[in-house]
């Protein structure tokens, strides 16, 4: 097995060797790297033929790192510092392709990496690193409890190679928690391991709604956030992931204190946030979105006529920027807060806007949408309040349509089909009237 250069080899290095040899460690972008940057050998980055990976333009960036792979065969060599170098080649040609089959391929590098890396390596520590990094990214686009298994297996694959007393069953949990383990106190990556660990604690959560796993959660964000001074500039982002985190827990214990937390926090980060900042449109989003959970749990009407002005001012300025997934889910959240001051006011206007905002939402859906019957279940409500208030039969037919589309598309399995058929049988009575 080939291991790194030593401190000794590195230390004897002229400094443009140096700089060529460690070039991608240095936080530069895998796409910013010319290939001929890097040596092939680094067991033995001094020898006489100061090998380096070769591109038939040295001004071109690496536009294909399954080039690499074929270079990396044809020398018949398993280098632990080749191996890193796809593993973050291939994620730079996703974000230009999306192609999970780069995701993959850094899955697999990495893995090799590792496995030949000597565990008590330094290096060790950023692969299993990156490693975690890539199966929580793949997690996050293929939401399968499959993809989570083979995260598992992929994980296990790495350990391999750790003391024999070690678990035999290992989770990105427990890996990433040795990473922040092994990690100093002053290390600048600590923050970043720590966020890593909070959000695989997020995603078990999501998964098994096992609140211990929140509550890591939420004491580790706060603990990173402790760490930041009020000028670092991911400190907003953190405030806005403990607001999010705080408004979750609050769903699952009804602890009125948590909400108000996370009122309070989303509300000071959105101050600070510009006008013009590219994430403004999801902090008023979340802001918006725990007032009115704060509301339906208290009445207080200050947090809904907030939560509608707040509706307005994002309608008319930031509700393009949330992004197509984002928009739809927006629409419907909005439609929902306009339906609470109708209950409460009895004002037909809040009716009509609330069934408008609705319908917007069911537009921007699409039919494969997973929330798509949500959606139109609220047009088809908006439909019958505004029908037992004003007795339009077009809206009463139009409420009956809809109504049935939404059984026709729920599994006989699903918790609310029994409700949405009441739903349909409640509009046929009213028809037959």
């Amino acid at each position: 097995m080939v291991s790194g250069p030593s401190r000794k080899d590195v230390t004897v290095m002229n400094t443009h060797q140096k700089r060529t040899y460690l070039v991608y460690s240095r936080g530069l972008m895998p796409e910013d790297l010319r290939i001929g940057s890097l040596y092939v050998n680094p067991a033995n980055p001094l020898d006489g033929e100061r090998k380096r990976f070769s591109h038939r333009n040295p001004e071109d960036k690496i536009n294909d790192p399954d080039d690499l792979v074929g270079t990396q065969s044809q020398l018949g060599e398993l280098l632990w510092i080749r191996l890193e170098v796809l593993g973050t080649l291939f994620p730079a040609r996703f974000m230009r392709t999306s192609a999970i089959g780069d995701i993959n391929k850094t899955i697999d590098a990495l893995e090799n990496a590792a496995a030949a890396t000597p565990f008590d390596n330094p290096k060790q520590i950023d692969h299993l690193n990156r490693l975690e990094n890539s199966l929580e990214f793949r997690f996050t686009k293929t939401k399968t409890i499959a993809d989570i298994n083979q995260a598992i297996e992929a994980t296990e694959k790495i350990v391999a190679a750790m003391p024999s007393d070690h678990s035999s069953r290992i989770d990105p949990i427990d890996v990433t928690e040795k990473i922040v383990t092994a990690t100093s106190s002053n290390d600048p990556d600590l923050v970043d391991r720590l966020s890593k660990l909070e959000n695989w604690l997020y995603i078990r959560f999501q998964q098994i709604k096992k609140v211990d796993d929140l509550n890591r959660a939420i004491d580790m964000t706060k603990e990173i956030i402790a760490t930041m001074p009020d000028d670092h500039p991911d400190r907003a982002d953190r405030l806005s992931t403990l607001g999010d985190r705080l408004g979750k827990r609050f769903e699952e214990t009804k602890i009125i204190d948590d909400i108000n937390q996370a009122v309070d926090v989303t509300e000071k980060v959105l101050t600070a946030t510009p006008s013009d900042h590219y994430n403004r449109a999801h902090r008023l989003n979340n802001f918006t979105r725990l007032l009115y959970e704060r509301y339906s749990e208290t009445g207080l009407m200050r947090d809904l006529n907030q939560a509608i002005e707040n509706v307005a001012i994002m309608m008319k300025d930031f509700i393009s920027k949330l992004g197509h997934t984002n928009q739809p889910l927006a629409y419907r959240n909005s439609g929902t807060i306009f339906m609470a001051r109708f209950e409460r006011t009895g004002s037909i206007t809040e009716l009509n806007r609330s069934l408008e905002l609705n319908e917007k939402g069911v537009q921007l859906s699409g039919p494969d949408h997973p929330d798509r019957t949500d959606f139109l279940q609220s047009v088809a409500d908006c439909l019958g309040r505004r029908f037992n208030l004003m007795k339009s039969t077009e809206d009463l037919n139009r409420a009956l349509e809809i109504s049935k589309m939404v059984v026709d598309a729920t599994p006989l399995t699903h918790p609310d089909r029994a409700r949405r058929l009441d739903r349909v049988g409640m509009w046929l009575m009213e028809r037959f009237k």
